[in-house]
């Protein structure tokens, strides 16, 4: 078989890396228009590249590299407010943070085949999805009485 076409591998263009080499130097917290005029680009050129799916790849897998590589950051943060050196900043945004961009953040969580009620105790899956009732050997506190007058 003769093929003429030769398979190439996409490439962003010089622009499109001055405009993500923009975003990342102000750790991506300027306006879309600032990072753009930094790097001599339009606003819209920036919206009409994200039509291009291998652009829009590109970008995310090269936003998603920066913010990884910023995860000492926050490592330091979470530290400093662990031992009362510096309480600023919010902890649910270090645990978001951790969530997405660190591979190694695994919460214990508990049996995947129960939730939490209401007083923190685990609720069987099969009662939330079925509506079946355990019964009292299987329920909670091992078929104790239920003292609060609950069914």
């Amino acid at each position: 078989m003769n093929d003429d076409t030769t398979c190439t591998t996409w490439e962003p263009t010089e622009k499109q890396r001055a405009v993500l080499a923009s975003f990342q130097d102000k750790g991506y917290d300027c306006p879309i228009e600032e990072a753009c005029e930094a790097a001599g680009v339009s606003r819209r050129a920036y919206y009409y590249w994200h039509d291009d799916p291998q652009f829009s790849q590109w970008w995310a897998d090269q936003s998603n590299r920066h913010f990884r590589l910023e995860l000492h950051r926050v490592h330091a943060a979470t530290l400093r407010a662990a031992t009362g050196a510096d309480a600023s900043g919010s902890t649910a945004d270090r645990r978001l943070f951790y969530e997405r961009f660190d591979r190694d953040y695994c919460p214990q969580a508990r049996n995947r085949n129960e939730i939490s009620g209401p007083g923190g105790g685990a609720i069987p899956l099969q009662i939330v999805m079925f509506g079946q009732r355990p019964s009292l050997e299987e329920a909670p506190g091992g078929g104790e009485a239920d003292t609060a007058g609950r069914p």
